[in-house]
């Protein structure tokens, strides 16, 4: 490795002596120790940072909880925001044992790049590339996350479920909205419930689940209008290892896990349009595939869904 810090994270000013000397003019070095934070999220950034020994961990927000998207190591370059003027920077930074880094002002870096053409394509490249592989773990951080919570719900709704033997609970004007919903319960036909917000439909669901040949198995539920679009395709259909950055190993969707169950679609209408065409090929022979996969998988599963919309 070149032991000029600056050729380190940057070895394309390598062939630009006169850049080279200006910004290595402008830069200091720092270190830091074990667990110090090099910068945070959403603060403005006005400097670029490299890493010339350690590592660090590169962190974003999701929920109460920051989650690890990135390990950077020595030669890497961070703080991508400082590229442009007032933009707050996309990501924590914290340093995972002690590190030595290289500062660069962001006002320095900005005015080479104007000069040198050639070298702010290169640097932009290099930019993009690593802020796709840091959304797309990203994501992956947030795929996990909804399964987690999602687990964690469910143990709380089993513990704290209501007797739903007890159907005393029903107002007598309902009486025929159940007679049909026990009709239909004794089929495996798929069922809309429509209906404003607050009017009982995920009720009506659980009664219609509870009455048919399915009641032995779980139902599954997902509300389609708490999750991104994008992540909507993962949750249904389930991930195979290596379909994104941060996917490590396979995950079953909810088509998978209610095999010979029940899954209960909330709000459906919010479900984008991409992910409505998958989920009619699944309702149409029970195949589907999971995200990153080639091959199709089957399962037997009830779909009951609702929607406020038309």
């Amino acid at each position: 490795m070149n032991k000029d810090p600056l050729l380190q994270i940057l070895p394309e000013l390598e062939d630009l002596p006169a850049a080279h000397q200006t910004l290595l003019a402008a830069s200091k070095r720092r270190m830091l120790p074990s667990g110090a934070l090099v910068f945070s999220e959403g603060h403005v950034a006005d400097s670029l940072m490299g890493v010339l020994a350690g590592e660090v961990d590169v962190l974003r927000r999701f929920g109460n909880a920051d989650r690890l998207i990135a390990r950077l190591g020595p030669g890497a370059l961070m703080g991508e925001a400082a590229l442009v003027p007032g933009l707050a920077r996309t990501a924590s930074v914290r340093a995972r044992d002690d590190v030595e880094l290289l500062e660069l002002p962001a006002g320095r870096v900005r005015e080479v790049l104007l000069a040198h053409p050639s070298l702010a394509l290169a640097l932009l490249g290099t930019v993009m590339r690593r802020l796709q592989r840091r959304d797309e773990a990203y994501l992956g951080a947030l795929h996990q996350g909804l399964e987690d919570r999602r687990r964690e719900l469910a143990v709380l709704r089993a513990r704290h479920a209501p007797d739903e033997d007890n159907d005393e609970v029903w107002c007598p004007s309902l009486e025929p909205t159940l007679d049909r919903a026990r009709r239909l319960a004794r089929s495996d036909l798929p069922v809309l419930i429509t209906g404003e917000s607050g009017t009982g439909k995920e009720l009506l669901a659980r009664f219609v689940h509870r009455h048919s040949g399915r009641a032995a198995e779980a139902m599954h539920s997902l509300n389609c209008a708490a999750i991104p679009g994008e992540i909507a395709e993962a949750e249904l259909f389930g991930v195979r290892r290596g379909a994104f950055t941060g996917a490590t190993q396979d995950r079953p969707g909810l088509f998978k896990t209610a095999h010979l169950g029940t899954l209960f679609l909330d709000e459906i209408g919010d479900l984008p349009l991409g992910q409505q065409a998958k989920l009619l090929r699944a309702l149409q022979d029970g195949s589907f595939y999971p995200v990153g996969s080639q091959q199709p998988e089957r399962s037997d599963v009830r779909l009951l869904s609702a929607s406020n919309k038309d």
